[in-house]
């Protein structure tokens, strides 16, 4: 399993339904168990997930977890630690990219519903670069996305830093290309 120190946060509070991830991605017990950690994916994701797989696997522990019904999600954390068990880990930076490119994609279609960061005092925000700077640092600024955020004089000539609206459609150009990027790499 990976390790259990790497925190995410999700300032936003994005939930992201099971049907929407694997339209891009498949993912792994451990991916999905992280996300579920990190609260960007409800525990009974795990439970459809396992019920998908009961044609498939006859493994005790998946099919106790496919069993389970909404009132018991308690006991989703049990039967995940047991299948995780059981299999190779993943690096937990290959985790935290895939889940980073599912949100972005979420948040991407789905910003109107996310205008609140969450902190010690609420605030609100409003602009789609806000918010994708806030899950940029829920991630502890990943150099995947980093370039939309760099600024242009420190580095190289195509990296720039967001400071007004009217860099919006530099910023469009650049998270195009990085979920461009990451659709191929976590490609199904």
């Amino acid at each position: 399993m990976s390790e259990e120190n790497e925190q995410i946060e999700n300032s936003l509070r994005i939930k992201i339904p099971l049907s929407f991830i694997e339209e891009l991605v498949l993912l792994n017990w451990e991916e999905l168990y992280m996300g579920i950690k990190w609260n960007y994916v409800s525990p009974e994701a795990a439970i459809e997930k396992a019920i998908k797989y009961l044609d498939f696997n006859d493994s005790e522990d998946i099919i106790g977890l496919a069993s389970l019904y909404s009132n018991e999600i308690s006991s989703v954390n049990y039967y995940l630690t047991k299948i995780l068990s059981n299999n190779k880990s993943t690096d937990i930076k290959e985790i935290q990219e895939k889940w980073l490119y599912l949100v972005i994609s979420w948040l991407r279609k789905n910003h109107a519903n996310y205008n609140i960061i969450y902190a010690e005092v609420n605030y609100p925000i409003k602009e789609l670069f806000e918010k994708i700077s806030v899950v940029w640092d829920d991630f502890k600024h990943p150099e995947s996305l980093g370039k939309i955020f760099y600024n242009q004089e420190v580095f190289d000539n195509q990296d720039f830093q967001i400071t007004e609206a009217n860099n919006t459609e530099d910023f469009n150009v650049f998270l195009n290309n990085y979920l461009s990027e990451q659709s191929i790499r976590f490609k199904k």
